[in-house]
C-alpha cells in the first residue's frame, strides 16, 4: 500500500462526490463565517483542476445536486436555513466555469442522461425535461408527474459504480471470520455503536468508535493483512466525535479514501504490495 495524496484547506469538508472523469468534487463550509468553497481534484493524484470557487456570487446558500459526465449541477436555497432547493446551475467539471443557469426551475432527477425539473406553482408543479449540457428545455409535461415516474421506473442506469462502502459487523456466522480478526485487535476496548468493516483482496479494513473521554468519541481506522494478521495501518480519523457516523471510509478502484479530523481527505492505494511509514498510533 502507498499513500497517494492528502487534500486540506483547513476547512470543514461538508461533502465529497466522485465523478465519471475520475475526479473528486469537494464542498467545504465555514459555518461561522458562512462561506462555502468548491474544489475539484484528480482522485488518483490529488492534482487540482480548480479550487476555492464560488458560484453566482453566492457566499453560502448553495449546494451540490449531483454530477453527470462532465457536468456538475448546483442549487440555491429558497430561504437561508431552509432545505428547499431552487434554480439549477450547470458547471463544467474540467474548468469550473458556469455553462448554464435556469432560474425558474428546480432539479428533480437525472434520467436517461437528461435532467427532469419542475416549476413550483401555488398548489401544484409543472414538469420539464432539460438537456444536461445546455439546459435547453426538451419537453414540457405540464402537471402530469406520472410520465416522469414512468421514465424513472423504466430507466436502467448502466453507469458502472466501482465505489465500495463498509458493512456493519452484525451477528451471524457469515461475520465470524472478520469478527475474530477485529476483536483480537481491539481487545478489551469499550467500543460504541456499530463496527464497520470491508474486505479487499487479502486486507480487512474496519473502523470503530471508542469512548476515551466522557463527552466525545474517538473514531479509529485499522487495516489488517489477514494472512499474517499484521496491522498495516492504525489511524485516528477523529478525536472528538459526538456520535458514531456511518461510512467513515470507502474504496474506489483499489484506492482507500477517508476524511481525517473533518478537514483532510487522505487517499491510499491498496494495490501496491507493501506499506511503510503510515501507521499512526
Amino acid at each position: 500500500m502507498q499513500k497517494l495524496f492528502n487534500f486540506s484547506n483547513n476547512r470543514q469538508i461538508w461533502r465529497i462526490l466522485l465523478t465519471e472523469l475520475n475526479q473528486i468534487m469537494i464542498e467545504e463550509r465555514d459555518i461561522f463565517l458562512k462561506r462555502v468553497y468548491f474544489s475539484c481534484i484528480d482522485k488518483n493524484t490529488g492534482k487540482t483542476f480548480w479550487s476555492n470557487k464560488k458560484f453566482l456570487d453566492e457566499d453560502y446558500w448553495i449546494g451540490i445536486e449531483t454530477t453527470f459526465r462532465d457536468m456538475l449541477f448546483l442549487h440555491l436555497f429558497e430561504k437561508p436555513d431552509m432545505p428547499k432547493h431552487k434554480q439549477i446551475i450547470g458547471v463544467n467539471l474540467r474548468t469550473g466555469e458556469v455553462v448554464w443557469v435556469n432560474s425558474e426551475l428546480t432539479f428533480d432527477s437525472l434520467i436517461d442522461g437528461n435532467i427532469f425539473a419542475y416549476k413550483q406553482k401555488f398548489e401544484s408543479r409543472e414538469f420539464f425535461e432539460l438537456d444536461f449540457q445546455t439546459g435547453e428545455i426538451l419537453n414540457s409535461f405540464g402537471e402530469d408527474a406520472s410520465r416522469i415516474n414512468e421514465r424513472k421506473q423504466s430507466w436502467n442506469d448502466e453507469t458502472f459504480i466501482s465505489t465500495q462502502f463498509p458493512f456493519s459487523l452484525m451477528e451471524g456466522v457469515e461475520f465470524d471470520e472478520p469478527r475474530k480478526y477485529i476483536l483480537n485487535i481491539i481487545g478489551d476496548t469499550k467500543y460504541v455503536g456499530n463496527i464497520e468493516f470491508m474486505e479487499y483482496k487479502n486486507l480487512l479494513l474496519f473502523n470503530y468508535y471508542e469512548k476515551v473521554i466522557e463527552s466525545s468519541l474517538t473514531n479509529r481506522l485499522c487495516i489488517v493483512d489477514k494472512a499474517t494478521e499484521k496491522i498495516l495501518l492504525r489511524e485516528i480519523l477523529n478525536n472528538f466525535s459526538p456520535a458514531p457516523v456511518p461510512d467513515s471510509f470507502f474504496i474506489d478502484d483499489g484506492n482507500l479514501y477517508f476524511i481525517k479530523d473533518k478537514k483532510e481527505i487522505v487517499a491510499i492505494s491498496l494495490l501496491v504490495p507493501t506499506l511503510s511509514g503510515l501507521e499512526n498510533q
